[in-house]
């Protein structure tokens, strides 16, 4: 497998081509960058230096978007987080992440955050980075976010994804789960 740097470089390269090349489809304009989760300092580090230079060079309007942030925010608006952490404390973690799954996807569905988020981006100058989708595990599944943009996204978006890559299109979230191999997109 090639070093971040080098696959950082490939998707900076396909980003910037004209026409763009980061999808096997041109109707869905997302990819995934796969890593693994031991490499999660350095990938954020990295991905800082990476849209100062998609920016510099080719002025892109790179919008960073950390499912982290966006989970927590949420949890409080649904429930609160402290809340939250007694509930946790008093059911156990399974009930918790049965409680984050339907917060994000039925009382503050996680998608129309993000669409809200990104919404008047010009598509031929913006490209969007989902980061921090390991705050999601065990809850949420990045298929599941993915699938529910799908169509609703005109923006090259990039899904930084903390997991093991199996075969050419399976990948294992947090390197844990069973391979998911129904990703239809570009995995860099």
């Amino acid at each position: 497998m090639h070093s971040l740097k080098e696959r950082l470089r490939q998707l900076e390269n396909d980003l910037v081509a004209v026409p763009i090349r980061i999808s096997n489809e041109t109707k869905i304009p997302f990819a995934i960058f796969q890593y693994d989760p031991t490499e999660e300092f350095e990938m954020q580090r990295r991905l800082a230096n990476f849209k100062i230079s998609l920016e510099k060079n080719y002025l892109k309007k790179v919008q960073i978007v950390s499912l982290a942030a966006i989970m927590f925010k949420l949890i409080e608006e649904a429930a609160g987080l402290e809340f939250f952490w007694k509930a946790e404390e008093q059911h156990g973690l399974d009930r918790a992440n049965d409680t984050i799954y339907k917060i994000l996807t039925e009382v503050k569905p996680l998608e129309n955050e993000i669409l809200d988020v990104i919404s008047g981006l010009d598509p031929d100058e913006s490209v969007i980075f989902l980061t921090r989708a390991g705050a999601l595990f065990p809850a949420f599944r990045t298929s599941a976010l993915l699938e529910g943009i799908r169509g609703k996204v005109e923006i090259p978006t990039i899904l930084f994804y903390p997991g093991h890559r199996e075969g050419p299109v399976g990948l294992k979230f947090m390197g844990i789960y069973e391979a998911d191999h129904n990703y239809r997109v570009k995995i860099y």
